[in-house]
């Protein structure tokens, strides 16, 4: 299982990275190369408020970019965690460092999902358009947690070196 989840976790960090560029580098080159055609494409449509669909594409787009790099370093810091598995250190500081910065990432992920979420339905209300967001407890509970859990694997850690030290 655990060689599993570090397949799954390096595929998902690829899927970050290929998604979030294309999500990012599309929104600025539809919203500032082409926004001409962007407004009639969406004119056509109905939308009720075009330029406000235009800076939303021009905002919320790029500003994923952020997301990219966070959602890399929660990634890239389990699936360090998940290699110390089998040596048998999984409690120790580094470990606890490294959920410590996972936490910190992850709020950060939970800080922009809500500024991008606020906004989105702004322009929702603005245009017409469903921008389908909604605010989710989950994600600020798994940052509490991340933090607890943090500092769970310290005191881990300290005891087991002062265990070490006694034998």
């Amino acid at each position: 299982m655990i060689g599993f989840s570090r397949w799954a976790l390096r595929i998902l960090n690829w899927l970050n990275w290929g998604v979030g560029v294309i999500a990012v580098l599309g929104g600025v080159i539809i919203g500032y190369g082409f926004p001409d055609q962007f407004l009639a494409a969406i004119m056509a449509d109905g939308i009720e408020s075009p330029r406000a669909m235009l800076n939303w594409l021009r905002i919320a787009l790029p500003a994923t970019a952020p997301m990219i790099v966070l959602v890399h370093i929660i990634l890239t810091r389990l699936i360090a965690i998940i290699d110390t598995i089998p040596t048998g250190t999984a409690f120790s500081i580094i470990n606890a460092d490294r959920l410590r910065t996972i936490g910190w990432a992850l709020l950060g992920t939970q800080l922009l999902d809500l500024v991008i979420g606020l906004y989105s339905m702004q322009v929702s209300a603005q245009t017409g358009e469903n921008m389908a967001w909604g605010f989710g407890l989950t994600g600020w509970l798994a940052v509490i947690m991340l933090f607890v859990l943090a500092q769970i694997f310290r005191d881990g850690a300290a005891m087991r070196d002062e265990l070490d030290g006694t034998v």
